[in-house]
């Protein structure tokens, strides 16, 4: 007697198969399925064990001497803000990153799409919103026509920027100039 795939189910030992004239190895014992859930069970304490260990290691090398972050005074959402910003792309297709780098100032497109971002939404939350072309020179009053001048409650220049209570957010744009985002904290 075979069923629709061929097998013929006439000793219960072995089953034998009409199409190859091979026999067939019955399903896996009780040992097999003993061994293979055995075999996931230390698997999974394994890993378990792996984690733990790596997660005591990083907990004593991170013991509160060093920081996992390296911003330190930072706000996430506005660096987010800021970085979307600089890769907005205008009608043109140019982006805000470009132009910037082109003419070393605002246009009007990205100088009022920078007003409505970050004055609109982080004006209450912070005293000064700032947002320029800056060469890194003290000497120099950096001023645009969408943020005004650059506030005096930075102090020194370039990598020598010391401030409390400042969020300063800076990209490159060569010979020197960088874009600066700085928020001043209510505190």
């Amino acid at each position: 007697m075979f069923n629709k795939m061929g097998f013929s189910f006439y000793k219960k030992e072995k089953l034998h198969c009409k199409r190859k004239s091979k026999f067939v190895l019955p399903r896996l014992s009780k040992k097999a399925e003993v061994g293979e859930t055995v075999t996931w069970m230390v698997a999974t304490i394994a890993i378990v064990v792996i984690l733990f260990i790596s997660v005591f290691v990083s907990s004593v090398y991170f013991n509160g001497k060093k920081k996992a972050s390296p911003l330190g005074n930072a706000d996430y959402l506005a660096a987010s803000s800021f970085n979307s910003w600089l890769l907005t792309k205008n009608s043109s297709g140019t982006m805000v990153y470009e132009q910037l780098k082109s003419n070393d100032d605002f246009n009007d497109f990205n100088g009022d799409l920078s007003q409505k971002i970050f004055l609109e939404f982080y004006g209450d939350e912070y005293r000064d919103v700032w947002m320029g072309v800056y060469d890194g020179s003290i000497s120099v009053v950096v001023t645009n026509r969408f943020f005004g001048s650059r506030p005096g409650f930075v102090l020194g220049g370039g990598e020598n920027l010391v401030s409390l209570n400042t969020i300063v957010q800076r990209v490159p744009l060569g010979e020197g100039k960088d874009v600066e985002l700085l928020l001043r904290t209510i505190k």
